[in-house]
C-alpha cells in the first residue's frame, strides 16, 4: 500500500512545502479564495492545504448557527482518529467496511470504527497495552509519523536509539519529511 507523499505533506509540513512536492501533473491552484471557512485566513500557513483538502471531501469543518460558513479551527488539537481518517480518505484507501468491535473504546456504531479497525486490521496501528486505542486522544508526532510510515511502506532506517518511533522520524528526517519537530508534540488540525 503506497502513500500519496503530497496529503502526508498537507498533514506534517508547512503548507509551502505541501505544494512542492506535488507531482507536475497535479492541477492545484495557490491562489484560493476563502468561501467555506470563516476562522481561516488566506494568509494562515495551511490555507491551501486544508483546501485542498476541503476539496476532496476529507475534512468538512463544524457548521455554525450564526453564518453560512462553517468553521474549521485549525488550532485546535487533533485526536487518533481524526487523524487516521485524514490519512485514509485523503490517499483513496479507506473501504468503508463495517466493522465488530476492534477495540473495546472503539464501538461499531461510531463514525471512525471503520477507519480505525481498518488500521489495525492492515497492521498499521495496534493500540496501547490495555487492549484500547483512545480514539478521543490527541495524536503526537511520533504517533502520526508511524501511522504515515506504515501506511506508506516506508523502508524504515536502522534506528540507533533505544525509543520505539525512532526509525520513523529517523525515517522521516531522512525522507525530508520532517525537519523541526518536537517528538511529544501534540498536532492541530491546522
Amino acid at each position: 500500500m503506497k502513500f500519496r507523499s503530497a496529503l502526508f505533506a498537507a498533514c506534517v509540513v508547512p503548507c509551502s512545502v505541501f505544494f512542492s512536492v506535488l507531482p507536475a501533473s497535479a492541477a492545484v491552484t495557490t491562489d484560493i479564495k476563502n468561501s467555506v471557512f470563516s476562522d481561516l485566513t488566506t494568509d494562515d500557513a495551511n490555507f491551501n492545504a486544508i483546501y485542498f483538502l476541503k476539496n476532496l471531501g476529507v475534512v468538512e469543518g463544524y457548521t455554525t448557527t450564526d453564518s453560512a460558513m462553517a468553521t474549521y479551527k485549525p488550532e485546535n488539537l487533533i485526536n487518533r482518529a481524526e487523524f487516521l481518517k485524514i490519512i485514509y480518505e485523503g490517499n483513496d484507501l479507506a473501504n468503508h467496511e463495517e466493522y465488530d468491535d476492534c477495540f473495546p473504546d472503539v464501538p461499531a456504531d461510531v463514525w471512525f470504527n471503520t477507519y480505525v479497525c481498518q488500521a489495525k486490521e492492515e497492521g498499521v496501528v495496534s493500540g496501547y497495552p490495555d487492549g484500547t486505542f483512545k480514539p478521543e486522544q490527541t495524536i503526537n508526532t511520533v504517533e502520526a509519523a508511524k501511522i504515515i510510515a506504515e501506511v506508506s511502506d516506508w523502508d524504515l532506517v536502522e534506528d540507533t536509539s533505544d525509543a520505539w518511533y525512532g526509525k520513523y522520524l529517523d525515517t522521516g528526517t531522512a525522507l525530508n519529511v520532517f525537519t523541526n519537530y518536537a517528538a511529544g508534540a501534540e498536532m492541530t488540525r491546522g
